[in-house]
């Protein structure tokens, strides 16, 4: 048989109003925003890095001929943007819908990972195409959600010092 403070807790009820773990650091506006910092840092550095090796990887892995580089290399970085621009706005609308922001936070820097394993072990180019358009996708989610919990945080009178700050600190 089931206790009621068991059941209870089965359930996320509390009935001792005890605070959860580590609550007042993981609520403080310093690590929420270092946390949105640390998940933009992150696509834009898996972005920038890609860029000047994408040539390389389609000649030495994909065995791409020379002369069809530039198209190849211009159509996948293209790719990216087509996957932002088209999923800025659904990450919105899910953003707005939720209860909380955490979850596609989240989901986004997946789906960045993902993307990132995609890009890596791709032996072809439908492979790294898919990896490319969902990287464009994540990186919509974790823009759009990350600046979404920034002003939500810090309220809109602070939010241009903190998306400044935040934009200093990758530079």
């Amino acid at each position: 048989m089931v206790s009621d403070e068991e059941r209870n807790s089965l359930h996320g009820l509390n009935p001792k109003n005890t605070r959860p773990l580590g609550l007042r650091w993981r609520s403080s506006t310093l690590f929420i925003i270092s946390t949105v910092a640390v998940g933009m840092l992150t696509d834009l550095c898996l972005y920038c890095l890609l860029i000047p090796v994408l040539p390389l990887l389609l000649q030495d892995r994909l065995k791409i001929p020379h002369s069809q580089l530039q198209s190849y290399t211009s159509g996948l970085l293209a790719l990216f943007a087509i996957g932002s621009l088209l999923f800025s706005p659904v990450a919105g609308v899910i953003g707005d819908h939720m209860s909380t922001r955490q979850a596609p936070f989240l989901l986004g820097l997946s789906a960045l990972l993902a993307s990132t394993i995609l890009l890596a072990v791709g032996q072809n180019i439908p492979v790294i195409a898919i990896g490319r358009m969902l990287q464009g996708m994540s990186a919509a989610v974790v823009w759009t959600i990350g600046l979404a919990i920034c002003l939500e945080t810090v309220g809109p009178s602070n939010l241009g010092k903190t998306i400044g700050s935040v934009r200093f600190n990758f530079l």
